[in-house]
């Protein structure tokens, strides 16, 4: 039977697929340095060196593994607020070459990561208002079905024997005593 996806599916795929994008422009950024006067910076083209080339395209091949890895881990909050970063920095960079430094025009190389960024940073508030709020970082451990994550692998390492059976938290034999002096 065809299950439906919910909205947070969705949004894992398309933070995937723009994530996916941002790595692939990172590489090309990188091999070819006059594609960003080209189709970026072309307010000022001469601007456009290949040290800064490089730098642009580590700074969009780390969004990308940025998104990415929020694929992988939607539930985390602190992933979620980098995510979240890299979409805003994007917009205000952008929005700063065009209207503060001057090297930059609506052209589609710029507009299109300008849509992306909205798009997202819609998408995500979109989601947080449907969800209501995620709370902290600990609350999101907390997925309703029978505790916390860390309880249930407590409890599941209690019951298969990874950790004696006398009321000692698996997790405290991974604690560092500290040394006698």
């Amino acid at each position: 039977m065809l299950k439906l996806l919910n909205f947070s599916d969705y949004l894992r795929g398309w933070i995937g697929a723009i994530g996916l994008i941002s790595v692939i422009n990172g590489a090309q950024a990188v091999w070819n340095p006059d594609l960003l006067a080209r189709n970026v910076y072309t307010g000022n083209p001469q601007s456009v060196t290949r040290l800064a080339s490089r730098q642009f395209a580590l700074w969009t091949m780390f969004c990308g593994l940025v998104r990415l890895v929020f694929c992988a881990n939607p539930d985390d909050s602190c992933i979620r607020l980098l995510t979240v970063t890299t979409f805003l920095m994007t917009l205000l960079h952008f929005l700063g070459e065009i209207y503060v430094w001057g090297t930059s025009v609506w052209t589609f190389g710029v507009i299109s990561p300008c849509c992306i960024a909205g798009i997202s940073l819609l998408l995500f508030a979109f989601e947080s208002l449907t969800k209501g709020s995620r709370g902290s970082a600990d609350d999101s451990l907390n997925d309703g079905e029978g505790g916390s994550r860390k309880m249930r692998l407590e409890r599941m390492m209690m019951q298969s024997g990874a950790a004696p059976n006398r009321g000692e938290s698996p997790l405290n034999r991974l604690r560092i005593a500290p040394k006698p002096a």
